[in-house]
């Protein structure tokens, strides 16, 4: 054994423990950092579902009701049920919900039905560093829909009246247009 190997041994042993104390200083907070940006990403994802679902079922429902006050209503009770059934309260421990539905006529009849929500999350290991138990995660989901005019011709000839087939003709386009859901203007 050589004389002056046993004090170097000392010195290695005592910078490994103030080493391993330094750096969980630094790992502690990265790990509380990747453990809470995954739970804010799952709610984030499962908010930004619920508010892509409740726009794309408020545009489908524009065309219930004849005036855009009605087809604004219809919209936004539909976008309220379908949100409330993709993102029910409490949801990943969640509170202070808020939703909002703006209904707006853009361009040459076209409608966009905007849909925002909010919801406050909680923090488990990052709300020592920023110093608030919850941070606020938002979405916002974007559906259009543009009315189309739709004209149905007939022909009511001679020949085909003359044959029995106007009656017949008459009742398919009858059915045709009281199956189609829209506002539509029926006249003969």
């Amino acid at each position: 054994m050589k004389p002056n190997s046993r004090p170097v041994n000392r010195k290695k042993k005592g910078f490994v423990i103030v080493t391993g104390g330094v750096m969980l200083l630094f790992v502690i907070p990265i790990v509380g950092l990747a453990i809470d940006a995954s739970f804010l990403f799952a709610v984030k994802a499962r908010l930004q579902s619920a508010t892509d679902a409740a726009a794309l079922a408020a545009a489908r429902s524009l065309s219930v009701g004849l005036t855009l006050a009605e087809q604004q209503g219809s919209a936004i009770s539909r976008a309220q049920a379908f949100f409330a059934a993709n993102y029910p309260p409490g949801l990943f421990n969640t509170n202070s919900r808020s939703l909002s539905v703006d209904v707006a006529e853009t361009g040459f009849r076209t409608r966009t039905v905007t849909v925002t929500a909010a919801v406050d999350s909680p923090l488990f290991f990052m709300r020592i560093l920023v110093n608030s138990p919850t941070t606020i995660v938002s979405a916002t989901g974007k559906a259009s829909r543009r009315d189309v005019n739709v004209i149905l011709v007939l022909d009511r000839s001679g020949s085909i009246n003359s044959n029995g087939g106007c009656p017949a003709m008459r009742s398919a386009a009858k059915g045709f247009v009281d199956a189609t859901p829209r506002n539509v203007i029926v006249g003969f």
